[in-house]
């Protein structure tokens, strides 16, 4: 008998763990259902040429949507999203969770929430990301992006030029200054996608983890609009 309540206490422990991984690997679906969401967004329409442009240009793009403010300024309190970097072959490579926290930015209308994205225009600047915890506008300098159809830079000032963001809030984009922001690799949620233990700094050196029809989807808008 006692034997037999053991066995049923495991079962129980494991449907539960079951369960938790499973909702834990559904909030990762959606932070990148998200991230394709603004992707798309921020590259559409008029706007969207100059940061498009951009984009095709880049080693890398971090997406963090609904990020959640504090203060009556420029307040940044958490954020959660992906980072997607190109190989060399020029592909975009797997997405790998990171969060946002702390800093300020430099446009602000006094939304809950903002939708952020940075483009990294450097190996030099994506290297820096291979470190645990990025602080933005100090181990990587980054101005606020152009929007519109003209770039405003030839394509050698282009690199010259480490990272390029912008903010969309209340259905309003612009190209937008983050300072202080700390972002660091979420490797728990990278778990939790894929089902085994992957950094990011896996990802860049070449090894390609099963991918979820979340991550093709958003590898797949990535390609379109970078062409």
């Amino acid at each position: 008998m006692i034997k037999k309540g053991i066995l049923k206490v495991w079962v129980v422990l494991l449907i539960n763990m079951f369960i938790v991984s499973v909702c834990w690997a559904k909030g990762e679906v959606e932070r990148i259902k998200s991230a394709t969401r603004i992707l798309s967004n921020v590259m559409s329409g008029p706007e969207g040429t100059a940061p498009k442009y951009l984009l095709s240009h880049a080693r890398a793009v971090i997406l963090i949507p609904g990020v959640k403010k504090i203060g009556f300024i420029a307040g940044i309190k958490h954020g959660k999203g992906v980072i997607v970097a190109r190989g060399k072959d020029n592909k975009w490579l797997p997405p790998s969770f990171v969060t946002l926290s702390g800093g300020s930015i430099g446009f602000q209308i006094g939304g809950k929430s903002s939708d952020i994205v940075i483009l990294l225009m450097s190996d030099k600047a994506l290297q820096k990301f291979t470190g645990n915890k990025i602080k933005i506008g100090v181990d990587f300098g980054v101005v606020a992006g152009p929007v519109g159809k003209e770039i405003g830079l030839s394509q050698e000032d282009l690199y010259k030029i480490e990272a390029f963001s912008y903010i969309k809030e209340k259905g309003i984009f612009a190209g937008a200054t983050i300072a202080g922001s700390l972002l660091s690799h979420d490797e728990k949620a990278n778990q939790n996608f894929y089902g085994i233990h992957i950094t990011f700094h896996d990802i860049l050196s070449g090894k390609i983890p099963p991918l979820p029809p979340a991550a093709q989807e958003l590898l797949q808008t990535l390609e379109t609009l970078s062409q």
